[in-house]
């Protein structure tokens, strides 16, 4: 009984170990003055630790308990706070676009006229079927241009993707090459307001000759082109 409750004992004056991490993408996105208060929060904070202190330090702006962290976080955070210290990089969120290793530059160009939007847009699609691996273009890009809007009320796209596989797996490869080329296309023209965009599958393991075997309708909506239902012999 004498050594149980030693071992309770001892259990409870084990030091505590932080429960919370360091949110870095919240500490970015601090104002001066939300800084400044922190840095009040965090100095307090680090004297209690210091001194064998256990009572909260809650922090609004970080929407957590400062003595989660330990004496080591505290300090880095302090000298952070008075710009001694730098965020640490972060590991960039995959992308769809970043998932097949596509990279965007965009163009900031104003178009006067269609056929010189056409070429562009056939090139940046040109570009992102390479990466892609099975995808290709059929035809140019059929489009409709308000000049002094720089917004197209529809862009038509005539696309082949050679890949041969099960039909549920080459539903999904055509679903997620489309969200890849309305990503593409939305992130390199950000001037350009796409009230809709249609995609025509001509997909030869399905269907050798019909360039609609699988479509979809998109549509602008406020998260940006949704892509609509897949329609066509693939869906059938």
């Amino acid at each position: 009984m004498k050594k149980l409750f030693s071992l309770i004992l001892a259990l409870l004056f084990l030091p505590v170990i932080a429960l919370s991490e360091i949110p870095y993408d919240q500490l970015a996105g601090l104002s001066k003055a939300q800084k400044t208060i922190l840095s009040f929060n965090v100095d307090i904070a680090i004297a209690r630790k210091e001194n064998g202190g256990n009572s909260g330090m809650y922090s609004y702006d970080l929407n957590m308990d400062l003595m989660d962290l330990s004496l080591e976080e505290l300090r880095w955070m302090f000298d952070y706070l008075h710009g001694n210290a730098d965020l640490p990089d972060q590991p960039k969120k995959e992308t769809i676009l970043s998932r097949h290793g596509i990279e965007i530059t965009e163009s900031r160009e104003i178009f006067t006229k269609e056929n010189r939007l056409v070429f562009c847009l056939y090139s940046t699609i040109a570009q992102t079927g390479r990466k892609l691996g099975y995808v290709m273009q059929v035809y140019n890009p059929e489009i409709s241009l308000d000049v002094d809007n720089q917004r197209l009320s529809y862009a038509y796209f005539y696309m082949n993707c050679y890949e041969n596989a099960a039909v549920d797996d080459l539903r999904n490869r055509v679903e997620e090459y489309t969200d890849v080329l309305i990503a593409t296309l939305t992130a390199t023209y950000p001037d350009l307001t796409f009230d809709s965009m249609w995609f025509c599958w001509k997909i030869p393991a399905i269907h050798p000759d019909n360039l609609y075997t699988a479509t979809f309708w998109c549509e602008n909506s406020e998260s940006g082109i949704v892509r609509g239902e897949g329609k066509g012999v693939l869906y059938q």
